[in-house]
């Protein structure tokens, strides 16, 4: 009967609606009344807490108790002139809201009680009131791009506030800067800037052109301009966030500026829930002309390839070095900025200098020495370097589109125009990480002729076990990223060298990808100096240094300033109380009553100050966290 009237609700009237609320809360009663005895049996089985108006009980699933949970919510939302849709679970709409994560399966603990789709930012401050006055943790949703789920909320009963409607944007002339809602995407960023800029603006976001502008500016957004630009939080110069009370407060460099420098590297879930963002935009101008290329080698060539990408010093560039499983090749690709076809001496002769289509007469050794590259003799006579893609582009969001899905990761000129690749694409990534495993860290730089780097190519060349594909991406961090101080924001990781993604993905089992996965991440793990935010990983039991390093200690002063009884919560959410954290997120779903006993927080290990004996991380201690100039010299990359 509820799968029937969810199934017909979700395209009734209004009074359809409202009769069908009505029924199911009938049912509810009904319900409740006669699970009376079962529940007292389970109160002496289970350490239930009341909330406000709500019953929750720490096992999740036990009997069902979502209409018991969900029903006063949903009450207090309308009695609150709530504008937005109500999603509740004995709605197919609600089941089809989740599915619209990049992760939407085996997330553990992560069904909320309510989905709350805002149309406005007063929405926003009455969700989270009646959260607050129902006794739910909250979570928001910008798109969905979280590696692990996280924006489907943590283990305690929750609701999740769905932004994606929340998609003004205003560029203005005169400064030069945007304003833009957090339920934009980043292809929609892109759009809109470069539309209202009349093509002499843009921002400095990631390649995945569907994922949402506001998770991936507060975790730091690395992208292909950072050797100019830096991170994307680093043109920070406002953000509008509702707390804990409901209450919407501006952060400026001069008016709360500790919540501007936490929106800055924080992660999503850190002190509040940002609506809306004022950044810098970055001029076309510096970016110019674009000379975008493919080059693949011969696999088992890679460490000395390797050792000639990684000494390149990329001022003006993004190119990644790339070991796709089974293909017996190695690749570098990616663009190089304010440079055009005409500047390479290898295709001078051509006439036509603003496209290539036929690219088998030009060598791939004298395009790279024509970029900057020092090529080996091994390398230039012996790698089997082969030239498979070199276009130039006049606009930077056409190169943007060839790094990304549209271009199919910088094999091909993306076909689709700006509005198809960029603006109609808010859930292109919806639940693509279900049939995926994923590792990553971030590391300083790699020796090519080491045991765990030649052991990573090895797996990388293989890839998994039963079939599927794998991809091992090396990607560098952006010059401009390193400029500032670790403690400058609460993005930690200025020193590192490269950022690495470990995929594997429609493998014949799920086991197979993750144990490939592993493999490869454990063959660098002691090059390891943290974790990218913004790519979290459910398996830290060191969360917060991993994410946060050095930082962690002043986070947790803001979380306890703002968010004390941590209404904002996720798995691996910022502690206000502990001085430093350590938990696996099984070892927290495995005993959820323990831990509400303690007012949901973690009860976690103190790490010492040193973090470890490990000789990488005490290379991540704020004292000696940035390199010199003269380190950095040979180590000026780009990143994601």
């Amino acid at each position: 009967e509820a799968s029937s009237s969810s199934s017909s609700g979700s395209s009734s009237s209004s009074g359809n609606d409202s009769a069908r609320r009505a029924r199911c809360r009938m049912l509810g009663v009904v319900c409740a009344a006669s699970l009376a005895g079962c529940m007292i049996g389970l109160a002496m089985a289970f350490p239930f807490q009341t909330h406000g108006a709500v019953v929750v009980a720490p096992p999740r699933g036990v009997l069902g108790l979502d209409l018991v949970t969900s029903r006063p919510v949903d009450e207090c939302l309308s009695a609150n002139g709530f504008k937005g849709r109500v999603l509740l679970p004995a709605e197919a709409a609600y089941h089809e809201s989740l599915r619209h994560n990049f992760k939407s399966q085996g997330v553990a603990g992560s069904k909320p009680m309510v989905v709350a789709e805002v149309v406005d930012v007063a929405d926003v401050q009455r969700a989270v009131r009646c959260a607050k006055e129902t006794g739910l943790k909250v979570c928001a949703r910008s798109g969905g791009g979280s590696f692990t789920g996280a924006s489907r909320c943590s283990a305690d009963p929750a609701m999740m506030l769905d932004l994606y409607q929340l998609k003004k944007l205003s560029y203005n002339t005169v400064s030069g800067t945007v304003k833009l809602q957090f339920g934009l995407t980043l292809g929609q960023v892109l759009a809109g800037v470069d539309s209202q800029s009349s093509g002499q603006a843009t921002l400095p976001v990631g390649l995945c052109s569907g994922i949402g502008v506001g998770g991936f500016l507060l975790g730091g957004g690395m992208g292909p301009l950072d050797s100019m630009a830096g991170l994307l939080c680093d043109r920070l110069q406002e953000v509008q966030m509702v707390t804990a009370s409901g209450e919407l407060v501006k952060a400026t460099k001069h008016e709360r500026p500790d919540v501007l420098w936490a929106a800055c590297g924080g992660g999503g879930q850190a002190l509040g829930v940002v609506v809306s963002a004022t950044l810098n935009t970055f001029p076309t101008s510096k970016i110019g002309n674009s000379i975008c290329l493919r080059v693949s080698f011969d696999e088992h060539r890679a460490p000395e390839v390797f050792d000639v990408w990684q000494s390149l010093v990329q001022h003006k560039s993004h190119l990644r070095f790339e070991i796709c499983a089974r293909t017996g090749k190695v690749n570098i690709w990616g663009c190089v900025w304010q440079r055009g076809l005409h500047d390479l001496k290898s295709f001078s002769s051509r006439g036509n200098v603003s496209r290539s289509d036929d690219v088998g007469n030009i060598s791939g050794t004298d395009v790279l020495e024509d970029l900057g590259f020092r090529l080996s003799e091994t390398v230039r006579q012996h790698a089997g370097a082969k030239l498979e893609f070199l276009m130039q582009f006049n606009r930077f969001i056409d190169a943007q589109k060839f790094l990304g899905p549209e271009g199919r990761w910088g094999i091909q000129k993306a076909a689709a125009s700006d509005e198809a690749a960029l603006v109609n694409n808010q859930w292109y990534f919806a639940r693509q990480q279900d049939t995926r495993s994923e590792k990553t860290m971030l590391t300083g730089p790699l020796s090519p002729w080491s045991n765990g780097f030649r052991r990573m190519m090895d797996l990388c060349g293989r890839g998994p076990g039963d079939g599927g594909w794998g991809v091992c991406t090396i990607i560098p961090v952006g010059r401009a990223v390193g400029r500032r101080a670790s403690d400058e924001t609460a993005f930690y990781w200025r020193s590192a060298r490269h950022s690495i993604e470990f995929t594997a993905g429609d493998t014949g089992t799920e086991a197979s990808r993750r144990q490939w996965a592993h493999d490869v991440y454990h063959a660098l793990k002691d090059k390891k100096l943290g974790t990218y935010v913004n790519y979290p990983d459910a398996e830290l039991r060191d969360y917060p240094r991993e994410y946060w390093g050095g930082n962690y200690r002043r986070l947790q002063e803001l979380k306890a300033a703002y968010d004390a009884s941590r209404t904002f919560d996720s798995p691996q959410a910022i502690d206000p109380r502990c001085p430093s954290c350590s938990m696996n997120i099984s070892d927290w779903l495995r005993a959820p009553s323990q831990h509400q006993q303690q007012q949901g927080r973690l009860q976690i290990q103190q790490v010492p100050e040193a973090l470890d004996n490990d000789s990488s991380a005490k290379a991540t201690k704020s004292s000696s966290v940035q390199s010199s100039d003269s380190d950095r010299a040979s180590s000026d990359l780009v990143m994601i």
